[in-house]
């Protein structure tokens, strides 16, 4: 079974070409790129970090965001790898983005809230948990649906029962039925 690092978000300044070039000095050849971001298509990159070990950059359509993350059977390779990626490349911290969130108002605060999910951790911790579920029940029903896509990024649990009452109680049929999708991505497991 596969184990994965955290997704380490990157900063703007981090470009494409720069993760290149990190993996080439890092001794990691690219073994695989797929996608066009001219096409509306994920752009992804793989590069081999090792035995049994995959290190991947993402630059995801749907969120406008761009992340790494390790691949690997073992799991001490994993915490190696991306200990090594998170000093090569300095991401955003996950206290930052959850102060962004805080600052952010309107629309900006529903984008916030997908970029500290997709930074999320793989266990729930309350600086994303409790900003994303308040991001539910905001006034703006396109951050309450950001807040939705956000919790997709690290589908924890805890977010059912929030999801649920979502899907019950917005105010905004498009809302509910995002809610109602994710509660059967949530069910199929």
């Amino acid at each position: 079974m596969p184990h994965y690092s955290q997704r380490l978000l990157l900063r703007a300044e981090t470009t494409r070409e720069r993760v290149f070039r990190y993996a080439e000095d890092t001794g990691w050849p690219l073994i695989r790129q797929e996608g066009d971001p001219d096409l509306h298509e994920t752009f992804r990159a793989d590069f081999s970090a090792g035995e049994h070990a995959v290190f991947r950059y993402v630059e995801d359509f749907m969120s406008r965001q761009r992340y790494v993350y390790v691949e690997s059977l073992a799991d001490g390779v994993v915490d190696r790898a991306g200990t090594l990626v998170e000093r090569g490349l300095r991401p955003e911290r996950l206290d930052a983005l959850a102060a962004a969130c805080d600052r952010a108002e309107g629309v900006e605060h529903g984008w916030a809230l997908v970029r500290l999910g997709v930074a999320a951790p793989e266990r729930s911790v309350p600086e994303v948990f409790d900003r994303i579920v308040a991001g539910f029940r905001h006034p703006d029903p396109e951050v309450r649906r950001l807040a939705l896509w956000a919790s997709t990024y690290s589908p924890w649990a805890e977010y059912v029962p929030h999801i649920r009452e979502v899907s019950r109680t917005d105010t905004v049929e498009a809302v509910r039925n995002r809610a109602n999708d994710l509660l059967a991505v949530h069910a199929a497991g």
